[in-house]
């Protein structure tokens, strides 16, 4: 319980502070000053018209729209005074729970409550959740179910107990809501859901219940707000291939891409640029260059290596460590062979992260105080490195978009 009081008022208060000395938003809560936020079209039209949301954005958040209504009903009915503060105290609610699940998850995995604590502070503290926490962006709701899925499918997927109706229940609810917030996402819902079912009927009926559901409620809901299915496709794909229209300093070979940004800036910070993102926009934003330090290469290249003999020694023998790999494999290829929102995959390591302290989880279920010792000099690589970047990141936004 002290932990999750402290990493949700930990979390809050970067968000009280950034919103308290700086605009998260600029042009009517439209667009954002910063990443890539979308949830300011979603705020804004609880309070005044419907703002006219892109078919590609209704694509890949099919439901996302309905989930920030509710939350933005219930901070009404309470008379919360500033709307963006009460959606940061939501978002860091339901992250530092995140980060509790990730820590029991770690318990259950390798036995040892010092080095899942160790884990979890190296989960709590990454880049991603360091940003993705306070900024009103479906990021944090996409971390937060993922989360939530693996903790509810762990035993079920390890083979510790049977799936019966209770977790079908629970099943289909976690696909509405992992699909609704992110379209992309829910591979990672039916992988997890086949694997949950030892036995094949269950497998195809409750798994087939599910994905009925969740496309009778996408077709609904983009019926409701007068979205042809083709143009949404056609700009989500669209989306993926925008890299041209990036400035000079973030053209670089995928793979490059993929390996500075996807795999090692969702845990920690690499530079900064305060450039435009995009040629021919009017306003700067912060957002991070393909590459690293020094210490980010360190930091990278070591935990990897953790993981790949995790996986190595584990892959055959544990079920949970097949689905955390594909999992990660998958992100791999959507953002960074595919080239997804690769100019952001800082971000998008949100849909990755959880499986990170997972993996290396593994590489503990052998204890020897080398590892243990290796794992507390990263953490304290990361957590310097991450803190200095914040700190950047706040004076940024102080000077560039002060009240």
């Amino acid at each position: 319980m002290s932990s999750y009081i402290f990493y949700w008022s930990f979390y809050f208060f970067i968000g009280w502070k950034m919103d308290t000395h700086s605009k998260l938003f600029i042009e009517a809560w439209v667009v954002d000053t910063y990443f890539s936020f979308d949830q300011g079209y979603y705020i804004i039209s609880f309070f005044l018209e419907k703002v006219d949301v892109a078919a590609a954005t209704w694509f890949r958040h099919p439901f996302l729209y309905y989930f920030i209504q509710q939350f933005m009903w219930m901070l009404e009915t309470v008379k919360v005074g500033n709307i963006v503060h009460g959606i940061i105290f939501i978002q860091t609610f339901l992250s530092a729970l995140s980060v509790v699940m990730i820590y029991t998850l770690c318990c259950k995995i390798c036995k040892n409550t010092i080095v899942s604590f160790l884990l979890a502070v190296m989960y709590g503290f990454s880049a991603t959740m360091l940003v993705i926490t306070w900024t009103p962006e479906s990021f944090s709701y996409a971390n937060f179910t993922l989360v939530l899925m693996c903790f509810v499918c762990y035993p079920f997927i390890t083979g510790e107990k049977e799936a019966k109706i209770g977790f079908s229940i629970a099943n289909v609810l976690l696909a509405i809501v992992i699909t609704g917030v992110t379209l992309t996402n829910s591979f990672m819902w039916f992988l997890g859901s086949l694997m949950s079912y030892k036995k094949l009927r269950k497998k195809i009926i409750w798994t087939g219940i599910s994905i009925v559901i969740v496309v009778v409620l996408f077709v609904l809901a983009m019926n409701a707000n007068n979205v042809v299915l083709i143009e949404g496709l056609k700009g989500s794909m669209d989306f993926a291939a925008q890299g041209q229209s990036f400035s000079p300093e973030y053209v670089k070979p995928s793979g490059i891409l993929v390996f500075h940004l996807l795999l090692g800036s969702s845990f920690i910070f690499g530079p900064f640029s305060e450039v435009t993102l995009r040629q021919g926009e009017q306003f700067a934003q912060l957002n991070i260059l393909p590459s690293h330090t020094m210490i980010g290469w360190i930091v990278i290249v070591s935990v990897y290596a953790f993981i790949i003999v995790a996986v190595w020694k584990n892959f055959r023998k544990e079920p949970f460590v097949r689905f955390l790999s594909f999992c990660l494999l998958f992100n791999i290829v959507l953002h960074g062979i595919i080239g997804f929102g690769a100019s952001e995959a800082f971000i998008y390591g949100a849909h990755m992260l959880f499986t990170i302290p997972l993996l290396l989880a593994y590489g503990f279920k052998v204890m020897r105080r080398v590892k243990v010792v290796a794992l507390c000099l990263i953490l304290i690589l990361i957590i310097i490195n991450n803190f200095e970047s914040m700190l950047y990141f706040y004076h940024f936004a102080v000077s560039n978009y002060s009240l």
